[in-house]
């Protein structure tokens, strides 16, 4: 399993971001992190739901947000115009809060993308398949995994989860924000 974190750091194709975070409390307790891409070595696009879909660029904004309870991490893809380009689901065995941008997850391999017109898929069963081929999650797991993933899939309102990632990337994105560049590190 692969370890990953609110502040996504050692991603090499961000040259330049800001960052904001906060603790949530309140009808739901997590914490959000928002990286604001300021430079890359090259954009990310990738297919989803049959069109392709930039994902990072300049100017684009991922907003990180992680349950307190839960075994999903949600990454919100803004772009340049500040609307949402992708909702993508990590499922994940669960939440390492702390309070920082080192919080992280193991990821489980599997993930459902959301669009905001409410198109819907899931990715990278054939990992998780593998993965339990060889040992590396149990046949429990990973069924318990394949039902969150179809649980997302049926019940994620793409209206709702809109309003709610712009809420948080309001929030964050006026907040005062660090500037890290790839030469600082």
């Amino acid at each position: 399993m692969k370890h990953k974190t609110l502040a996504r750091n050692g991603w090499q194709r961000i040259l330049a971001h800001r960052d904001a975070h906060q603790v949530l409390a309140g009808a739901f307790e997590g914490e959000a992190y928002l990286i604001q891409i300021d430079a890359v070595t090259a954009p990310l696009a990738k297919e989803c739901c049959g069109r392709r879909l930039v994902l990072a660029d300049a100017g684009y904004s991922w907003l990180q947000v992680a349950p307190k309870e839960g075994y999903w991490w949600l990454t919100a893809m803004f772009g340049s115009d500040g609307k949402a380009v992708q909702f993508y689901f990590d499922l994940t065995a669960g939440s390492e809060l702390l309070g920082s941008g080192e919080s992280g997850f193991d990821d489980l391999y599997l993930d459902v993308v959301l669009l905001p017109d409410g198109q819907r898929e899931i990715l990278d069963a054939d990992e998780l398949d593998e993965a339990e081929r060889l040992g590396l999650v149990s046949p429990e797991t990973a069924a318990a995994t394949r039902e969150r993933a179809q649980r997302l899939m049926e019940n994620v309102n793409a209206d709702k989860m809109s309003a709610f990632c712009e809420e948080l990337f309001r929030r964050l994105s006026t907040e005062s924000t660090v500037a890290f560049e790839e030469s600082q590190a």
